[in-house]
């Protein structure tokens, strides 16, 4: 559904002149928005790395191997529910998502 929602969204925007939307921006604004994008994707993946690597350092084997098969259903559960119009999980705090 989410695929479908976004070619339709994608369609109509296509479809809009341009400028409707936002102005055009100079080239610097963009370089700028990709030099954040990168620095903030790169120390993420370095701190999510670090903070990995010290969880798996103080947890036995066993329970290591449910952290990671946990940790990926307790991402995708609450977003999935709702996408689908389960309204009762919104309450939950997001932790990962």
């Amino acid at each position: 559904m989410t695929g479908v929602l976004g070619a339709i969204i994608g369609i109509v925007m296509w479809m809009l002149p341009a400028g409707a939307i936002q102005p055009s921006l100079p080239a610097e604004r963009w370089h700028l928005l990709w030099i954040v994008c990168a620095l903030l994707a790169a120390i993420g993946s370095w701190v999510g790395n670090i903070l990995w690597n010290a969880a798996q350092k103080r947890l036995p084997l066993t329970l290591s191997g449910q952290m990671i098969a946990f940790e990926t259903l307790r991402c995708s559960m609450p977003s999935s529910t709702m996408a689908a119009g389960r309204t009762h999980l919104k309450s939950w705090p997001s932790f990962c998502c």
